[in-house]
């Protein structure tokens, strides 16, 4: 992941996000937040065979956050998160727009 392609807001695209390691892999969503998540951990069996070496320091690539494996996917997870939560503030369920309810 040399040169990466970058959408508008500066992420990188799905497509660019490694989904294999040595041993496993996984299939895109199709929800960025989640195929980063997903790509944090295949990025980081793709680094150590080794879950115990997860909390080695090792160069950060992009787009995680962290200076270690655990931290990539710790911080991935967080900031889907904190996506989610934005968006369900701003966006009431499709249960909620049927039943006329709030929160």
């Amino acid at each position: 992941m040399n040169s990466l392609n970058l959408s508008k807001d500066d992420r990188v695209m799905s497509e660019e996000l490694r989904m294999s390691a040595y041993y496993y892999g996984f299939e895109p969503t199709g929800v960025y937040e989640i195929d980063v998540i997903l790509s944090a951990v295949a990025t980081a069996g793709r680094a150590f065979h080794y879950t115990e070496n997860w909390q080695e320091d090792c160069a950060q690539p992009r787009p995680f956050k962290g200076k270690t494996p655990e931290e990539w996917i710790q911080n991935a997870a967080n900031e889907a998160a904190a996506f989610w939560n934005r968006r369900h503030d701003e966006t009431p369920s499709e249960f909620e727009r049927l039943c006329g309810c709030s929160n």
